[in-house]
C-alpha cells in the first residue's frame, strides 16, 4: 500500500527584519522522514493530542546535543509540523566539529494512540519519508526487529549520499515503539543487527528525558 504523502512543512518563523531561513538539504532529509513517519500515524490515529515537551537529553551515548544553526532550523521546522493533532521533534548529536552522528526524532500522542500502531507501519512510514526526498537508500533485506530495554525495535542498514550537513556513506536506520515513536540515524556503523542494543539504549534515554 502507498504511503500517504503530506505537503512539506513550513520554514522556521524569520526574526524581525530577517529573510526566514531556508533549510539547508540536510535539514530537508530529516523532516521527510518525519513527515513520512507521520503519514503513517494519521492513517491509523484520528483526534488524539500532542504532548509539546522536547523531550531529548544534552548528551547521548557520549555525545553532546548540536546547538548550532543548522539545528536550530532543524528542530524548528519540526515543531512548526503538526497534523491532526501530531506534533514531531528531533535532536542532533555529534562531537566538537557539529557533524551530526546520531539524529533522533519521535512523534508523541496522548491516550494510548501511539500504542495501537504496528511499529513497522511506522518504520515503513520514516523509510518512505527518507527515501522520497533523494536522501539514500534503505537495504530492507538487512531489516531486523528484536526487543531491547522493553521496545519493540526494527533496524535496517542505509546509503546515505553526500550533503553539506549529512555524512555520506553507510549507517543505520531504526524505529522503536513505546511510550512514543522514535526513529534513530546512526552514522558510526551499518550493522543492522548491531544496531538493535544502540537503539535500544537511546529509547531508554529519549524516553527518561
Amino acid at each position: 500500500m502507498d504511503t500517504p504523502s503530506l505537503p512539506p512543512p513550513p520554514t522556521a518563523p524569520a526574526r524581525p527584519d530577517e529573510a526566514p531561513p531556508e533549510p539547508s538539504r540536510g535539514a530537508r532529509i530529516w523532516i521527510g522522514v518525519g513527515v513520512g513517519l507521520v503519514a503513517m500515524v494519521i492513517a491509523a490515529v484520528i483526534a488524539i493530542l500532542a504532548s509539546n515537551d522536547d523531550g531529548f537529553p544534552e548528551s547521548l551515548e557520549g555525545l553532546d546535543r548540536i546547538h548550532s544553526s543548522e539545528s536550530d532550523v532543524f528542530e524548528a521546522t519540526l515543531r512548526e509540523f503538526a497534523l491532526a493533532g501530531i506534533t514531531i521533534s528531533g535532536a542532533m548529536y555529534g562531537g566538537g566539529d557539529e557533524q551530526p552522528v546520531l539524529l533522533v526524532e519521535r512523534i508523541e500522542a496522548q491516550d494510548g494512540g501511539i500504542g495501537s500502531i504496528p511499529l513497522q507501519a511506522t518504520f515503513d512510514g520514516a523509510v518512505s519519508g527518507f527515501e522520497n526526498t533523494g536522501a539514500g537508500e534503505v537495504d530492507e533485506e538487512s531489516s531486523v526487529e528484536g526487543e531491547r530495554s522493553g521496545f519493540e525495535i526494527v533496524c535496517a542498514s542505509v546509503e546515505v549520499v553526500a550533503s553539506p550537513s549529512m555524512p555520506a556513506g553507510e549507517a543505520t536506520m531504526c524505529g522503536w515503539k513505546g511510550q512514543v515513536i522514535g526513529v534513530v540515524f546512526d552514522f558510526r556503523d551499518s550493522d543492522a543487527s548491531a544496531a538493535l542494543d544502540t537503539a535500544g539504549r537511546i529509547a531508554a534515554a529519549v524516553e527518561a528525558a
